[in-house]
Parts: C-alpha cells; sequence; structure tokens
C-alpha cells in the first residue's frame, strides 16, 4: 500500500477545518498554514513521512522548486501544480523552469545551426532530469493537453521539432502535436490524426517524422502515429531515422 502525503499549501485541498475533507481518504494531510513555508513542510513530509507520493499546490517560488527537485531526486513521486498555460511557458520561465530540466546554452556548428528551423548557433538545451515525468496542461475547464513524457517534450521544444500529444477531453482522448512556435507550442489535431505533419505545418517545421508501415486510411495512420511516439521515446532523429541525436545534430545533414 502506497503511503501519500498531501501538502496544502493554502488548504484549498482539503479544506481548513481540524479534519482534512474526506475527499483524500486515507492520505496523510500536512497543511502549511504560512504559505511561505511550504518548502519546509515539504522537506518534513519526506523525513518525517516516508512517503511513496507528495501530492501539493501551487510550486511557485525558488525554495518551493528546489524542494521538489530533492524530493524526486530520492525516489519520491510528486503530485503538483505549477501556475501557467503551456510546458513552454515553464520552460522559459527562470525560475521554475529547474522543475522540467533546467536549461544550458550551448554553440553549435555552422552545419548543425543550418539544419535547425531557427538557423541559429547559441541555442538552449535542457540541463539535466526534470522533476516530473508528465506534464497535464488545464486549458479549459474541459479540454487539458497531456504530454505524456516530460523529457522528450522539453528536448523537443528547445530543437524547434514536433512532439506527439494527446488532447484529453470528456470521454476521449486525441493525439495531435505540439509544434513550437516562439515562446508556446501550437497544438495540431490534423497531424496528430494523420500521425504526421500535415501540409500546413510541414513547411514551418521541416523534415517530417519517421513514418510507419501498413495500410491507407485510418488503420495506417494509426500505425504511424504508434511509431512517431516510439520514435520520441528513443531519441530518433526525424532528419534520417536513425536514433542518439535530433534532426539538427544529424551527422547526414552535416556532411
Amino acid at each position: 500500500r502506497l503511503t501519500v502525503v498531501v501538502v496544502d499549501k493554502t488548504c484549498e485541498i482539503a479544506g481548513d477545518g481540524e479534519s482534512p475533507h474526506a475527499a483524500i481518504g486515507s492520505a496523510r494531510w500536512m497543511p502549511v498554514g504560512v504559505p511561505g513555508k511550504q518548502a519546509q513542510i515539504l522537506r518534513e513530509a519526506v523525513e518525517n513521512q516516508t512517503p511513496d507520493i507528495i501530492i501539493c499546490d501551487e510550486i511557485s517560488t525558488h525554495e518551493e522548486v528546489e524542494a521538489v527537485r530533492s524530493i524526486a531526486q530520492r525516489g519520491v513521486r510528486i503530485i503538483a501544480t505549477v501556475h501557467g498555460c503551456t510546458l513552454p511557458e515553464i520552460v522559459n520561465d527562470g525560475e521554475r523552469r529547474n522543475l522540467v530540466g533546467g536549461q544550458s546554452n550551448v554553440t553549435l556548428t555552422d552545419a548543425a545551426a543550418q539544419a535547425r528551423p531557427d538557423r541559429r548557433k547559441n541555442v538552449a538545451v535542457r540541463l539535466r532530469e526534470p522533476a516530473f515525468e508528465q506534464v497535464i496542461e488545464l486549458h479549459e475547464r474541459e479540454r487539458w493537453v497531456w504530454h505524456p513524457n516530460v523529457r522528450d517534450a522539453v528536448d523537443a521544444y528547445y530543437a524547434g521539432e514536433p512532439t506527439q500529444v494527446r488532447v484529453l477531453e470528456p470521454g476521449r482522448a486525441v493525439s495531435a502535436f505540439a509544434l513550437p512556435s516562439q515562446d508556446t507550442f501550437e497544438y495540431c489535431l490534423e497531424c496528430g490524426r494523420i500521425g504526421r505533419l500535415c501540409p500546413t505545418h510541414i513547411a514551418t517545421h521541416g523534415v517530417q517524422p519517421p513514418s510507419g508501415g501498413g495500410g491507407g486510411g485510418s488503420g495506417g495512420a494509426a500505425g504511424n502515429s504508434r511509431n512517431v511516439r516510439a520514435g520520441q521515446r528513443a531519441g530518433v532523429c526525424y532528419g534520417c531515422g536513425q536514433p542518439g541525436h535530433h534532426r539538427y545534430e544529424c551527422p547526414s545533414r552535416n556532411s
């Protein structure tokens, strides 16, 4: 049986009564009291409660971010909320980007820069492992976007490459592509439907992801969609189809 601890920053998870709301079940409740002490309470939860999972709300300050990173490094899973509209908004925030891997700057060779859609030589890359494995963006009350692999999504954003997501609505989950667009992701359901970049986006985002076999119609699209997801998890280059590098680093483009 998993040990779950709820660290309640503003008592919006389990209420502000003397006893927690029944909605948290058998989870242990640790109300913060003073919001500025959430980082301290998070550390106390790990040290004193030996949890398997910690649930908390509104990670915002540097101290809270570092506490969450420390907890994740100890093997404790975290379910938390962070204010922002899309994953790139967190990536581009100086404090909160450390939740999704931080950032480092590198200088590319001329050939590698030419292979990027934006032709930039000085680019940002992910610095370390993210504290979270998955991210769900809450766009509307009944419309969410699920990034099943934060590491791959962040790497794709930095590389200017598309990554596959799921748009969640009541009763259904629809494949879509997240396409880097300045400081955010643009989501295309048509790309997700056909399992590759649609005609509108192939012109702006370059080489197609590798497609799989299969016949025409919906069966072929489903086959392509599965291959795209597998390729992204393995780090497959969209240019040559080989693993281990991104398109802008592709040896075939640099030769």
